[in-house]
């Protein structure tokens, strides 16, 4: 036995685990019922199995990546630390005045969501500093600690928030008030907003600190938790936790860096995307990873997943960078209902992991687009996660039922019609992605994963016009996949607010090398500078022209030549042309901020080998079964990989059984799987 890579993904629904022979590269995949009161146990008692089933030991664990959603579902649920919050004087009210975007369209009856720190929680203190770094009114040391005793005696916070005006560039007031409130209360947890992500507007930044110290605390007891019980099983091995922006990091800098973990999961999924489609030789894809209770969009160009730092999550922005993924509130457990003029809808109210579909067996008697999925023929009652879960038909038929009798159809055609809803909800959401980003269905290409994804995507790619449709090797487990092969990655930024033309070679510099101090110090504390691994650093710069507001993302070499201004801004009209076809050459171009990518790529082989075709899972061999798409009833064959092995191509309607998963291939479509387990569809495939 080897030494063994592990990645965790914990859904909605099911817990997903890989497991990596760093030796061999044989990789082993399990999925379980997530335990949604304490997802630990999902964790740790399905780690136990997989372990067992596959001979290893828990010793023989060197490397344990997880993805985890503590810290999106805190601020979901709003269950998350009770917090102040520190403003400049005259500043109180910067989370309630939020800010005004006008590219949605206007909603009269729309209610303003309530922050996560309502004003009585809001303390102002005497401090200013200006724009330019000249000191507008000292830090009144006094009247802080007087108002943050009132604040404590009042509504018993132990835990503050600093968020001074201008304190991303010039943050000596948020620094003196940090020490000066320790140093009379020691045991308070304090917040500074740039220690958590320096950057320009300050309620983005204000958002972000507040995010980051409200979801913390829960993050930080459920790392510890799950770090201590791993130990207790035998696993020592160093542990890690997938980001948003689709990279890693140590335990405990997710503990204090909780933010950047809000979209972990999906962003590992999307990351394994990349490397399937860079060893297929596409450089380009949109991906749908649809699991139990949502279903995740997202682009791929140029090899790289777009990233964006306009995210949201609940109902607050979150400038870090991350990749851009578009949310769809349509996964296998989602409900589906007659609204109250009898019209067919589905989710966005999911059946989750307990009670879950009715076909489960679990108590569930609602129907979900799961059960939909097994009336229709698309499942078998061989049923999920390698027939661990066997699936109660006759369950999902008396759960869809009522609803048939409300719409005043049958039992089949009414499952029928809520996949139809699925593909319609799926198609919107997809098409609305597409357009903008800018990609051409006909010229690309569908990635589906997730344990419902390969379901629906050759139907979806049939409405969407794409002509290929990939499903990665073990589609399933793909995020749990990501996470073994996701590399550790930070991003840095510094605020500079200067006129090109005026910026210095040696500010210029000066400002690249404090970022890449940043970078070698995170690296230093996390453990990934062992002397062994290589660094990778990328330059960005945020900029626009003078009289504009808001600014785009230029990509930047790392040595610009003696003079930065003339190769800045012939980088910044190059990436402006690309973006909005014209450029304004007798405007002066502004520089807001330096961004650095660190990227580091593991000294230890064996996480990206081969992982071979999957096992056949399911139904023995070839088989017929009647189906229902579009409408219309036809027989379809049912094969597993073991039949594909040959390189037979499956022409739809065909269900390919895998153990993770189930593709349904559409009339239309033809499908064949290489040598890596992939399986490829295409439009008129002969394979």
């Amino acid at each position: 036995m080897g030494s063994l890579q592990v990645g965790v993904d914990i859904g909605g629904t099911f817990t997903d685990f890989t497991l990596v022979d760093t030796e061999s590269g044989r990789r082993h995949h399990a999925k379980r019922p997530t335990t949604a009161g304490r997802p630990a146990d999902a964790v740790i008692e399905g780690l136990a199995e997989i372990l067992a089933a596959t001979g290893y030991r828990p010793a023989d664990v060197r490397r344990f990546v997880h993805g985890q959603t503590i810290a999106l579902n805190t601020v979901l649920q709003r269950r998350g630390e009770r917090l102040g919050l520190l403003v400049t004087d005259g500043f109180r009210d910067v989370l309630e005045l939020r800010r005004l975007h006008l590219g949605k369209p206007v909603d009269l009856f729309a209610v303003r969501p309530e922050p996560l720190i309502p004003r009585s929680r809001v303390v102002e203190v005497p401090e200013r500093m200006l724009a330019d770094g000249g000191e507008d009114t000292p830090l009144d040391t006094a009247a802080l600690l007087e108002r943050v005793a009132a604040l404590r005696s009042a509504h018993g916070v132990d835990h503050l928030v600093v968020a001074f005006l201008h304190a991303h560039v010039y943050p000596g007031h948020e620094r003196a008030a940090k020490q000066a409130l320790l140093d009379r209360w020691p045991d308070l947890s304090v917040t500074c907003s740039h220690e958590v992500w320096p950057e320009i507007r300050e309620y983005e930044r204000t958002v972000a600190a507040v995010i980051n110290a409200y979801v913390a605390p829960r993050v930080e007891h459920y790392l510890a938790d799950l770090r201590t019980r791993l130990r207790e099983m035998g696993v020592t091995a160093v542990c890690m936790i997938t980001k948003s922006n689709g990279g890693v990091t140590g335990i405990e800098d997710a503990g204090d860096n909780a933010i950047q973990t809000m979209l972990s999961g999906p962003a590992s999924g999307i990351s394994a995307v990349r490397d399937t489609l860079a060893e297929l030789g596409i450089d380009s894809g949109i991906t749908l990873d649809m699991g139990g209770t949502s279903t995740d969009i997202a682009v791929i160009r140029g090899g790289e997943p777009v990233t964006s730092r306009e995210a949201e999550v609940g109902d607050f922005p979150v400038v870090l960078p991350s990749i851009e993924i578009s949310s769809i509130g349509a996964g296998g457990g989602s409900i589906a209902r007659a609204d109250e003029t009898g019209v067919l809808k589905l989710g966005p109210e999911s059946a989750g992991a307990v009670p879950g579909p009715a076909s489960y067996g679990k108590g569930g008697t609602r129907p979900t687009l799961s059960d939909a999925f097994l009336v229709c023929g698309y499942l078998g009652a061989e049923g999920l996660a390698g027939g661990s879960l066997r699936l109660d038909e006759a369950a999902a038929r008396a759960a869809i039922k009522p609803l048939a009798d409300r719409i005043g159809t049958d039992v089949e055609t009414a499952a029928g019609q809520i996949v139809q809803v699925a593909t319609s909800s799926l198609h919107r959401g997809t098409s609305a992605v597409l357009a903008r980003a800018g990609v051409e269905p006909k010229q690309s290409v569908l990635v589906a994963f997730g344990g419902a994804g390969p379901v629906q995507a050759c139907a979806l790619a049939a409405e969407l016009r794409v002509p290929k449709v990939v499903i990665p090797a073990s589609p399933g487990t793909l995020c749990a996949t990501g996470a073994v092969l996701a590399r550790p990655r930070a991003d840095f930024i510094r605020t500079l607010n200067a006129d090109v033309e005026a910026l210095g070679a040696a500010a210029y510099t000066g400002a690249v090398e404090e970022l890449r101090d940043q970078a070698r110090a995170w690296l230093r504390t996390n453990g990934f500078d062992d002397g062994r691994a290589r660094v990778a650093f990328q330059l960005a710069a945020d900029m626009r022209y003078r009289r504009q507001s808001y600014e785009i993302e230029v990509a930047l070499p790392d040595d610009l030549g003696g003079d930065p201004a003339v190769a800045l801004r012939e980088a910044f009209e190059k990436a402006y042309a690309s973006r909005y076809a014209i450029t304004s050459p007798d405007q002066g171009v502004f520089l807001v901020s330096l961004r650095l990518f660190s990227t580091v790529e593991p000294a230890e082989p064996g996480a990206g080998a081969a992982p071979g075709r999957p096992d056949g899972g399911g139904t023995a061999g070839p088989a017929r079964r009647p189906i229902r798409h579009a409408g219309a009833v036809m027989e379809a064959d049912v094969v597993t990989p073991d039949r594909m092995a040959a390189g037979e191509a499956v022409a739809g309607p065909a269900v390919i059984a895998l153990p993770d998963s189930t593709i349904v291939v559409v009339p239309g479509y033809t499908a064949v799987m290489d040598a890596r387990g992939n399986v490829i569809a295409e439009v008129g495939n002969a394979g």
